[in-house]
């Protein structure tokens, strides 16, 4: 966690000195919101409770449990850029994912519910170039680092416990950008950096990691982004 606020903190402190040394340059400030799907990984939860719902296929002939993999949903992202001479962006932005999946349900009397309800707000700083190509279109190359706060809910059996440790995000996207003079649009791809590691729940005031068979696992939300959206000029 430290690491994480550490290079969050650099790169913020960079973004600051750049801006205040072209201060001088032609400056547009805009802010702006976008929208789209953020895909996220989580393959060490994914795999273990798949697993775990086959052995339940092979062993009872009657049950009612299901399974859904944690992949990702909605995402929103709000955000201040400085765009210097019309090629050099840097700012702040703050985006927002969820996610659900799991097991749920009972078998053979036994709960077998393993469900976990993921959401993270990443905090980062940005810094990219503009290519422009036409008079009022360019393409986007855009680099993002900073910190993920997350909030891991689990429901094991019945118990429910959480984990909201923090931890490095980072972001390579690109895309296309459409200067309409006052409001730009945009379109964009994009993959996130977000592995949560092992992180520790408390479960009836017990602490622990989620692990399978003695061995922990990791929560990684990295994954594909693809998203539009819009900037206002100031």
């Amino acid at each position: 966690m430290k690491n994480s606020f550490k290079l969050f903190s650099f790169v913020l402190v960079m973004s600051l000195l750049f801006l205040s040394s072209t201060l001088k340059a032609q400056t547009d400030i805009s802010f702006g919101a976008n929208v789209g799907y953020g895909g996220m990984n989580m393959s060490d939860f994914n795999d273990a409770t798949k697993k775990v719902y086959e052995e339940i296929q092979n062993q009872f002939s009657n049950y009612s449990v299901s399974h859904e993999d944690v992949s990702g949903g909605v995402y929103f992202d709000g955000h201040l850029l400085f765009t210097f001479n019309k090629s050099i962006t840097t700012g702040l932005s703050v985006n927002y994912i969820s996610g659900s999946g799991g097991l749920e349900g009972t078998a053979g009397g036994s709960d077998y519910t393993v469900k976990m309800d993921v959401s993270t707000i990443e905090i980062l700083g940005v810094l990219g170039t503009k290519i422009p190509f036409g008079s009022n279109t360019a393409v986007a190359l855009r680099g993002y680092a900073g910190v993920g706060l997350p909030s891991f809910d689990l429901n094991f059996g019945g118990n429910k416990g959480s984990a909201s440790d923090a931890y490095f995000s980072g972001r390579l996207q690109g895309g296309v950008e459409f200067d309409l003079n006052s409001v730009i649009l945009n379109a964009f791809v994009g993959y996130r950096i977000a592995n949560a590691g092992a992180q520790e729940f408390e479960i009836n005031g017990q602490k622990g990691k989620f692990e399978v068979n003695g061995e922990e696992k990791k929560l990684d939300l990295s994954g594909i982004l693809l998203g539009v959206g819009i900037d206002i000029k100031l």
